[in-house]
């Protein structure tokens, strides 16, 4: 798999509420970053994805993402991301 299209699996997979879809997307040893904190490793990223509402659980269950812009090394993929939808 390509990093753009592991990138796009993400995303479809967050738009789909798809929560093993989004889990299978990061390596076992994968480190999360999300506003400045660092989650490490599948287990904790899954989470953190639930408490956001993904896979039908916590805060917004209506939740929608939009790709704002990628940034692809050798070692890392950082995708910015806008998020939106109802409580």
């Amino acid at each position: 798999m390509t990093q753009s299209s592991a990138l796009q699996a993400h995303l479809d997979a967050e738009n789909a509420h798809d929560l093993d879809g989004i889990v299978a997307t990061f390596a076992e040893d994968a480190v999360l970053v999300l506003n400045g904190e660092l989650f490490r490793g599948r287990d904790l990223i899954r989470k953190v994805h639930e408490g956001f509402g993904f896979g039908g659980h916590g805060a917004f269950s209506e939740l929608k993402v939009r790709e704002v812009d990628r940034y692809v090394t050798e070692k890392a993929m950082v995708l910015e991301e806008r998020l939106s939808g109802a409580a």
